[in-house]
């Protein structure tokens, strides 16, 4: 079996989208869905102060570009690991809302066989329940044949906990070493 790469996604530092995120975090209760998923969705606009969504679009797209900037060399890092024919997937805590429009505006997530959106299915990393779930997606692997990447340590540790091969981004360059130290690069 080829090792599996689970990169986390969407959670950036600066912009409308990481102001938002911990209100979805609290909204969504574990296996939520209905209500309490329509509130986290409401709120992510009210919070972002976009009663547009056209303006509330542009600012996905604004705070995901800030984001990759900050994270620069890691869309290579994604686009060599692609290359190389790895089985990439995602798994972000974000709302269900701005996934469609970060998907249309960044052709790099469509790189990704599957991408686990929190807010679609109501769960949010660190719960184990949601890497149960992604690991459903990639096909029930065994946890110890995934290379699980987040810049949360709370996500990193539940992951290691839970059987992953972890690396707790900090910088694209940290990320190649540790890829490269997997046979991944």
């Amino acid at each position: 079996k080829g090792s599996r790469v689970l990169r986390k996604g969407g959670r950036g530092k600066p912009g409308a989208l990481p102001a938002a995120r911990p209100s979805v975090s609290r909204t969504l209760p574990r296996g939520g869905t209905g209500k309490s998923r329509k509130r986290a969705e409401i709120s992510l606009s009210h919070m972002a102060g976009f009663s547009d969504p056209k303006m509330h679009a542009e600012a996905v797209r604004r705070s995901l570009a800030e984001y990759l900037v900050k994270c620069g060399g890691t869309a290579e890092l994604v686009e060599r690991l692609d290359a190389r024919g790895a089985p990439l997937y995602a798994l972000s805590n974000m709302p269900a809302e701005p996934w469609p429009i970060m998907l249309e505006a960044f052709s790099l997530l469509r790189r990704f066989r599957h991408v686990v959106v929190s807010g679609e299915i109501g769960m949010v990393k660190p719960d184990p329940a949601i890497y149960a779930h992604a690991l459903g997606k990639l096909g029930n692997p065994d946890p110890a044949d995934v290379f699980f990447i987040d810049d949360s340590l709370r996500n990193i540790e539940a992951a290691a906990t839970l059987g992953f091969r972890t690396h707790h981004f900090r910088g694209a360059e940290g990320l190649e070493q540790a890829l490269a130290a997997e046979g991944l690069l």
